[in-house]
């Protein structure tokens, strides 16, 4: 016999009372149960714990005991709509998967993309760029996973030249008219003013 954690949800037109809710969980105790419902939303569920020779006989009994559970508490007669059975290594491993996502900003993209933050702020108005998950104070955030499957596929489009940065095949640094910066003609300096010009020194420290 082997200890699993299963869930099972029932759910259908029917809501809930909150005291058929609480004499469900109470019903659920010895399997060290965890209950879901309330009398604003259809259905119900729970999570505990039951004992059993593979997932497919887990899975049979939990159901037997969810529903005479649901039964002895007078919670509405629903269908089952999910079945979820779990061994208690596979329930530990979730339970250690954080539950936030991965979250940057601006100044994580521009380390990841090799570049600063002016042309971090700059990549972000290409086609194709990751909408923000949330935007606050200090400015928008995406998902880790979201930028680097752009920056994957756009390091893969052909004529991208190379740039010397952690590796990754990015964009050449824009020209001063890209960014709308004037550009400044050269200067010329005539033969005798370039011979009247000092000499640079450099004072070198013993």
């Amino acid at each position: 016999m082997e200890s699993y954690s299963v869930h099972v949800k029932a759910d259908g037109t029917a809501k809930p009372t909150d005291t058929a809710v609480e004499a469900f969980l109470d019903e659920l105790l010895e399997h060290a149960g965890v209950v879901a419902g309330d009398s604003e939303h259809t259905g119900y569920d729970a999570t505990f714990n039951v004992d059993g020779e593979g997932p497919a006989a887990a899975a049979t009994s939990a159901v037997d005991i969810f529903t005479a559970a649901a039964e002895r508490a007078q919670l509405p007669a629903l269908p089952i709509v999910r079945v979820e059975v779990l061994t208690e290594a596979e329930l530990d491993r979730d339970l250690a998967q954080p539950v936030v996502p991965d979250l940057i900003g601006v100044s994580e993209i521009a380390a990841l993309f090799g570049v600063t933050r002016q042309r971090a702020s700059e990549i972000q108005t290409r086609a194709g760029f990751p909408a923000p998950v949330a935007r606050l104070k200090s400015g928008p955030i995406w998902t880790r996973a979201s930028i680097t499957r752009f920056l994957d596929d756009w390091q893969r489009r052909p004529g991208r030249p190379a740039r010397l940065t952690t590796g990754r095949t990015l964009d050449a640094a824009p020209q001063a008219d890209e960014v709308g910066v004037e550009r400044t003609p050269s200067r010329k300096v005539p033969p005798k003013a370039a011979k009247k010009a000092p000499k640079k020194r450099t004072r070198v420290s013993a």
